[in-house]
């Protein structure tokens, strides 16, 4: 049952990635692959629900290569995030080595060569408070580009009155 439940807590995550990334980055991917990667490891998180543990034990070499599409998406944002000056060349080493680091050793230890525990879980965690502040920035920033133009507006309309008067 455990076994299920950590595949399943991976399967489930793993197609949760590509929307944010979207969101983050909608440059970096289109919406029609987007629904493909999300698609293909959406059945295969049904694919895990339904197989018996035995089976799906010995599928796990394939699943651990999946982790490859929403990596993917990973890294491409990050290129494109850095192409748009939205991340620092010292950010993005450390989120590419940071994630892979924890994903080869969640793959060592799920396969018995070493036994650390499973460290990706921990990462994952820091990575959503850290693209949780990226999402308020954005929002701030809107919110006073909003509010500039609305100064502005005023501004013109207040203008535009006093030009009436003369």
């Amino acid at each position: 049952v455990i076994g299920k439940l950590t595949f399943f807590g991976w399967a489930v995550s793993a197609p949760m990635l590509i929307p944010l990334i979207e969101e983050l980055v909608p440059e970096a991917t289109t919406p029609k692959t987007s629904k493909k990667a999300i698609s293909g490891l959406l059945l295969m998180c049904l694919t895990g629900l339904l197989l018996p543990h035995s089976i799906l034990r010995q599928l796990y070499p394939l699943f651990q290569l999946a982790t490859l599409v929403p990596t993917y998406f990973l890294i491409k944002a990050i290129v494109e995030a850095f192409k748009l000056g939205r991340l620092s060349v010292v950010e993005i080493v450390v989120i590419l080595t940071a994630s892979t680091l924890l994903s080869v050793n969640d793959i060592l230890n799920n396969t018995g060569v070493i036994n650390t525990g499973f460290l990706l879980p921990y990462y994952a965690f820091i990575l959503v408070v850290r693209v949780g502040i990226a999402l308020s920035q954005r929002v701030t920033e809107a919110q006073e580009q909003a509010l500039r133009q609305s100064r502005l507006a005023a501004t013109a309309h207040r203008e535009a009155l006093d030009f009436q008067k003369t």
